[in-house]
């Protein structure tokens, strides 16, 4: 579908409304909502919402990059994959889990993130 705009109070409540859900469905986020949080969920909203959308989300740690990305994920029913890391987590490990996220994605048909 053809994205709308929306005005911030409806925005904010489709964003509680997808947050609750997550929260009963899967785990407790504890996600507060203030604008620039919202704002970091309108832009991985308009990115993975888009065909082929891709992004490289870098900053510090704690900031809710991971956090918001689970979300709009999670609203846009996409697939979340995030790597178990361990210590003797190297590349053979690495390119597995890239061969089980690239099968999902291309024999599948899943969207991923």
């Amino acid at each position: 579908p053809q994205l709308t705009r929306v005005s911030p109070e409806d925005f904010v409540s489709v964003v509680r409304q997808g947050l609750m859900y997550y929260e009963r469905e899967e785990t407790e986020l504890n996600m507060l909502l203030f604008p620039e949080v919202l704002a970091n969920l309108a832009r991985v909203d308009r990115v993975l919402s888009r065909g082929g959308g891709q992004l490289f989300l870098v900053g510090r740690s704690g900031v809710g990059k991971r956090t918001v990305t689970l979300l709009v994920a999670y609203m846009l029913r996409y697939k979340f994959v995030t790597p178990a890391l361990t210590r003797g987590y190297g590349l053979s490990q690495f390119m597995a889990d890239l061969k089980g996220v690239v099968q999902t994605a291309g024999i599948e048909g899943e969207d991923v993130v």
